[in-house]
């Protein structure tokens, strides 16, 4: 019987053994916890590395044109050439200027001389005739011109060579030669004429020579047609360009990162920022 009681106390062992068991069961569990969590720690830590080491190069190769690309971008969309500088002249000075040029021009054209000469050519030429003088003229009676040397008038008719022609047959382009007030009638008509067509000419030389100098003018001073055709400065029209090309570049620039950080995830699921450099850190 003593030995079976003996045997009982060594299978059940000692309070002492239980007592140790149990606090290395304390100890082991929470280590091996410690233990995983710690590698799952890492992990995410050397995973969100990648990423961001992934995140941060692909960012780096998205290209930034530098301010000064642009500008020479913008200047060839503009079909201007670069650098482009503003204009020599304002509007007002080219259209004073373009008005001078050509007034000077239809000046030294359509002088009084000129109109003076032509005058005294009309008022010659629509002289009443002297008795004498060899006239030509036309009349309702004769199929052709009556040529002969005028004799002078009696009454109503007119006597050339040895024939009568009556007043009332003569055409009225005519009768100047025998009518001292017809004769000055169509004079000043022809006169006004002249003047008129003088005047008209004179007036369409100079708006042809004034828009032909204005637009050398125009184009020698830094200017541009645009697509309605107003005159408009180079420099505004890169300016404009310019700034709407920039807009875009940033636009674009900026629809191309979010794009990369999207395809770069933790995880796929947690968006990852890239680290910016310290504002006191640029230059």
């Amino acid at each position: 019987m003593g030995r079976k009681l003996n045997t009982r106390r060594r299978e059940t062992g000692s309070p002492l053994h239980a007592i140790a068991k149990w606090a290395a069961g304390l100890i082991i569990v929470p280590l091996m916890l410690f233990i995983i969590g710690y590698a799952v720690v890492q992990y995410c830590k050397s995973e969100h590395s990648r990423v961001l080491n992934q995140l941060r190069k692909e960012l780096s190769e998205v290209k930034t044109p530098s301010d000064e690309e642009i500008r020479i971008e913008a200047a060839r969309s503009a079909k201007l050439e670069y650098p482009v500088n503003p204009p020599l002249k304002t509007p007002e000075q080219i259209s004073r200027e373009a008005s001078d040029s050509a007034k000077a021009l239809a000046g030294e054209k359509y002088n009084p001389r000129n109109i003076a000469e032509k005058i005294s050519g009309v008022m010659k030429l629509y002289e009443e005739a002297r008795p004498g003088q060899e006239i030509e003229f036309l009349s309702k009676n004769r199929s052709g011109p009556v040529k002969g040397t005028y004799k002078g008038k009696e009454g109503l008719f007119i006597l050339v060579d040895n024939e009568k022609y009556s007043m009332r047959d003569i055409l009225d382009d005519f009768k100047y030669l025998f009518d001292s007030a017809a004769a000055t009638f169509k004079t000043q008509e022809k006169i006004k004429e002249i003047r008129n067509s003088y005047k008209a000419e004179s007036d369409k030389f100079y708006e042809e020579n004034r828009k032909r100098i204005e637009q050398e003018l125009y184009t020698s001073s830094g200017y541009a047609r645009d697509a309605d055709g107003a005159w408009r400065a180079k420099s505004d029209i890169f300016n404009e360009a310019y700034l709407s090309l920039k807009q875009l570049k940033e636009k674009n620039r900026l629809d191309e990162t979010r794009r990369i950080s999207e395809r770069h995830k933790l995880f796929g699921l947690f968006q990852v920022e890239p680290e910016t450099e310290p504002a006191s850190s640029r230059k």
